[in-house]
């Protein structure tokens, strides 16, 4: 394997990790989702503006496979990632359950909720949608960090929203993050935060690339100047039979 290809995995797998760790830590000692979402974004953004132009800074495997949904990353390409960012997240947990033995990570509820997974799909359509207009109109740098991490921040007050009355963690919007936090993958409740994210992200960035991306803008373009071309070339023979007309009058009225 190349070390270029090593540097995409390794940008994935600390990535993950550092926002992994930034959740739980916020999460543990505050306990409010709105101070985690926010930190989240920040953390997003600067890691973005990291690694952004070395991996495409997913660190989540919903953007990973909605990446591969666009045909924009290759099947082999895929796993890795999700794998390098499950490792990553899981990293991050044991970091913190290690660093903070009294306050060890405890399991959370086993049930699956619909709403759960509806409010964490809502959420994450808006966030795969603002991942993929920084894809798609090659943002870089700061811009690139600034547009996820404020994607991600809406993405997950709106997600949010849909439960604020239930003691539940929301607006995770990262199969990965919700390891981290307490939901294992063994459990009913985690289906929701993995189905919910996943399915959102692959929704959200192919109608983004439908419908607004620089493919359609060209598409439009080139179906206006065929119309042009079109017109212009219908133009042509009217004007020259106009102009032979002129030309035989002409002619008739010397012989005269």
């Amino acid at each position: 394997m190349s070390t270029s290809k090593l540097a995409r995995l390794f940008s994935e797998l600390v990535g993950t990790f550092a926002l992994t760790a930034v959740v739980i830590a916020v999460t543990k000692n505050y306990g409010n989702p709105l101070f985690a979402t926010i930190s989240a974004a920040a953390a997003y953004a600067v890691l973005t503006s990291l690694f952004g132009h070395v991996s495409g800074a997913q660190f989540n495997p919903a953007l990973t496979l909605g990446m591969f949904s666009m045909r924009k990353i290759k099947l082999v390409e895929t796993v890795l990632f999700v794998a390098m960012q499950a490792v990553g997240a899981v990293l991050a947990w044991k970091l913190f359950e290690f660093l903070s033995p009294d306050r060890l990570i405890t399991s959370v509820a086993n049930e699956f909720d619909w709403k759960v997974l509806v409010a964490e799909l809502v959420g994450a359509a808006v966030f795969g949608m603002g991942y993929a207009a920084v894809l798609y109109r090659k943002f870089t740098g700061g811009h690139a960090g600034a547009t996820v991490g404020l994607a991600l921040f809406v993405g997950s007050v709106a997600s949010a929203v849909v439960i604020i009355n239930r003691e539940l963690v929301t607006g995770i919007l990262n199969p990965a993050v919700a390891i981290g936090v307490g939901y294992r993958p063994d459990s009913q409740s985690y289906l929701a935060y993995f189905f919910g994210p996943v399915i959102g992200a692959v929704v959200g960035m192919n109608l983004y690339r439908m419908f607004f991306s620089k493919d359609v803008e060209v598409k439009a373009a080139s179906s206006v100047r065929s119309s042009t071309v079109a017109s212009v070339s219908a133009k042509k023979p009217a004007a020259k039979k106009a102009t032979a007309k002129k030309t035989t009058r002409r002619t008739t009225a010397k012989k005269k």
